[in-house]
């Protein structure tokens, strides 16, 4: 099925044979469960353990030194990278030896001015600064000559990181990374602050601390795991899922970060009622705007406060670094949609959008890219030109490996990395020409045709089983996120009435009818197809089961994701 609105195609996922629960429930939800598991829905419906941290390659070795290093009382300095998942991670191992009496710890996260991972000023500093141990979180893995100039000093690294090894490794005392080849843990999606979370767990073992003084700090494994969209599961392995449910259990029960608890509550969020998509959509582009647009050791220093009215004063600022980073957002993306309406793009045949700006802000790239990759359904890059070096962020599609693309084009770039579907890199300006050939050459090869990506319905509705019933079954399956969207159906054919934008324009309101049936619709961000949605007579609806909670009365209401052509499946 063909989007009436964008580039998008659909496809609605076949239902495994065995769709029995064992505890009952709609046929609907038996349906969805068996098409999320595969017929096993035990992954849903009851509790996992986390994985032994002991199973993961390089833990071992990082707790010996640890140890010592608490025994010693060892000069250790922590060093995170500056998105959601860095910082978390680095509060973390910093707030978790810290309760092991460890004091004489110094943190540095990095900014988009230095770029990722570690670099010359940090290395001198831990060397006149006679630091025994560094200890890197969500970073460190492509760190070679770094960490060899602080082996070469007498100084040990421990390098805790979840991105995709290069060929060449550090000569680090430690490394922790579950994708390392040698590595056996099952879970290789673990975002960097899980890495971290299991290191810290391993330890509070070792040292006969109880499991449960290490689970103080689930909330923040919570944050990173959503704010990074690493898969909540993936072929039957369901951790992420445990550490986000589990994480947002604790925060629910009043424990917790101080920093998170005020920010959610600055922002007029419910603590006692959090979702993973508050915290991925709200909170998360909260803390990553000190990073952005401002200083991320802002939002680092939240996480780590112990005081009440400092948490307060940071929080503000965050919340105004946030109004500052909507504004660049949407110059940039104005300008990159003026590039690409103006045919800078050749969308008919290209698979991969390339555009390159003078001076755009690099703290806003990977947003605008990924607004591009929803409206085109093409993996997109975009590059800052910065004199004589220029910065990049890259987003893709579920069919393109990003990562794949820029290892098979390294000999252009200075430095790269990420993942499958984020990525970026850095480049000398005089090389982009070469690159942009390399990159684009390599999409033409192996990313989908403009319009060819897939994307996937849960299952088709009848108008009488969409209900406030349904909706409460679906929560069952919750958190939400990437590996476990929230459910997506189809509605085959139903009229849209009373059209209207509300929300200053953004946001589409209308009424869906259906067999006799109507039900309140409400389209986020589709406030601009209102006028092309009235020449149809029939659509067919890519929907959430949504509910409305207004003025106390509670009633399901349709979360349109998408507006595709009438049909009679």
């Amino acid at each position: 099925m063909h989007s009436l609105i964008d580039h998008r195609r659909w496809v609605v996922k076949s239902t495994p044979e065995s769709t029995a629960l064992p505890n009952g429930g709609s046929e609907v939800f038996a349906k969805l469960i068996s098409v999320r598991t595969n017929g096993d829905p035990d992954h849903f419906l009851k509790r996992t353990s986390l994985h032994d941290p002991k199973r993961m390659h390089g833990v071992d070795i990082a707790v010996k030194r640890l140890i010592q290093a608490i025994e010693r009382d060892d000069a250790i300095f922590i060093h995170g990278d500056f998105d959601v998942d860095g910082m978390t991670s680095t509060a973390l191992m910093y707030l978790g030896l810290r309760r092991l009496g460890l004091t004489h710890i110094k943190v540095e996260i990095e900014d988009r001015k230095r770029g990722h991972g570690l670099n010359d000023q940090v290395v001198q500093r831990l060397i006149s600064e006679k630091f025994s141990l560094l200890i890197t979180t969500d970073s460190g893995i492509s760190d070679v000559e770094h960490v060899k100039a602080l082996k070469d000093a007498g100084i040990d690294s421990i390098i805790t990181d979840h991105h995709t090894p290069p060929q060449v490794l550090p000569d680090a005392l430690a490394l922790v990374n579950p994708k390392l080849p040698q590595c056996t843990y099952p879970n290789k999606d673990l975002a960097g602050v899980g890495v971290a979370f299991q290191l810290l767990r391993a330890l509070y073992e070792a040292v006969g601390r109880a499991p449960e003084e290490a689970l103080q700090f689930i909330d923040l494994a919570m944050l990173g795991t959503v704010a990074d969209l690493v898969p909540l599961m993936r072929n039957g392995e369901v951790e992420n899922h445990e550490i986000v449910r589990a994480g947002l259990d604790y925060v629910s029960e009043g424990h917790g970060n101080l920093g998170l608890k005020t920010l959610m509550d600055s922002l007029g969020l419910d603590a006692t009622l959090p979702s993973a998509g508050q915290l991925s959509f709200v909170v998360s582009p909260h803390l990553n705007a000190a990073n952005r647009v401002g200083d991320p050791r802002v939002a680092l220093l939240l996480l780590t406060t112990q005081n009440p009215q400092l948490a307060q004063y940071l929080a503000e600022t965050l919340i105004a670094y946030n109004q500052d980073r909507k504004l660049s957002q949407t110059q940039l993306s104005d300008m990159v949609g003026a590039a690409i309406e103006e045919g800078q793009i050749d969308l008919d045949n290209e698979r991969l959008v390339w555009l390159e700006g003078e001076q755009w802000n690099p703290g806003i790239l990977g947003l605008v890219a990924s607004y591009v990759v929803d409206q085109y359904g093409l993996p997109v890059i975009l590059i800052s030109k910065e004199g004589l070096m220029s910065r990049a962020s890259a987003r893709s599609v579920p069919q393109f490996d990003m990562m794949d693309c820029l290892q098979n084009c390294e000999s252009v770039f200075n430095r790269y990395g990420g993942h499958a579907m984020a990525a970026g890199f850095t480049i000398p300006t005089k090389q982009l020409p070469e690159a942009r050939e390399l990159v684009l050459n390599y999409a033409r090869n192996h990313a989908p045709k403009n319009g060819d990506t897939i994307h996937e319905i849960d299952g088709t509705l009848r108008p009488e089983e969409i209900s406030l019933d349904l909706h409460q079954e679906i929560q069952q399956l919750a958190p939400f996120g990437v590996g476990n969207p929230t459910p997506r159906f189809l509605l085959p054919r139903a009229q849209l009435d009373n059209l209207k934008t509300v929300g200053s324009g953004r946001h589409l309101k209308c009424w869906t009818r259906v067999n006799g049936t109507t039900f309140e619709t409400i389209g986020f961000t589709m406030g601009d197809h209102v006028d092309q949605l009235m020449y149809f007579d029939e659509v067919g609806l890519v929907f959430r089961v949504g509910r409305n909670d207004w003025l106390g009365q509670s009633r399901v209401q349709l979360e349109l994701t998408d507006v595709v052509e009438p049909t009679d499946l």
